[in-house]
């Protein structure tokens, strides 16, 4: 499965009649954007403008390159476990090899607090594993910090490497 082939299984639940560019566009501009060094939607928004007339070319943009309130809610609207189940299908065409090297890390999404003030607060978090030798990430789970634990999430996600013959590391959390 070629990359474009995933980023156009998403649906689009955008409202057809505010849609101006085509969300696998917007996807692949945000992924060459991340891929180049950005971080944050006007950042990335910023990165496309420079290079606007490329874009223009490549992606057929009849209005020109998006905005960064464009660039912000388009990942806003995929559904998680689409996206979620699109990349691991995707990752998964890669096989790892016996004694391939990788690597799990979580990592909690900002912006994702829900009950701010209060002492028991749920926060959106990704574990994932990264193989060494290919560079790439191999398989993503999502889970919140209220009902699971990095830990857990890990466990589950490594059974499915069980009798691989891989080496794993796991990196320790300094207090």
């Amino acid at each position: 499965m070629e990359i474009d082939v995933l980023f156009s299984s998403l649906p689009d639940t955008r409202r057809g009649a505010g849609r101006r560019h085509k969300q696998s566009s917007v996807l692949w501009m945000l992924f060459l954007g991340i891929c180049s060094g950005y971080i944050g939607y006007r950042s990335i928004a910023k990165f496309m403008q420079s290079n606007a007339s490329y874009f223009k070319e490549a992606f057929d943009l009849k209005h020109g390159v998006p905005s960064d309130v464009t660039v912000g809610s388009i990942p806003k609207s995929i559904d998680k476990s689409d996206f979620k189940k699109a990349f691991n299908t995707w990752c998964s065409q890669y096989e790892l090899e016996q004694y391939d090297w990788v690597s799990g890390d979580g990592q909690v999404l900002s912006s994702t607090v829900s009950s701010l003030h209060d002492s028991s607060q749920d926060l959106i978090s990704m574990v994932s594993l990264f193989c060494q030798k290919t560079g790439l990430v191999y398989q993503m789970q999502e889970y919140r910090s209220k009902k699971k634990n990095e830990a857990e999430v890990l466990r589950q996600t490594l059974l499915d490497l069980k009798d691989k013959g891989l080496i794993i590391t796991l990196g320790k959390r300094n207090k």
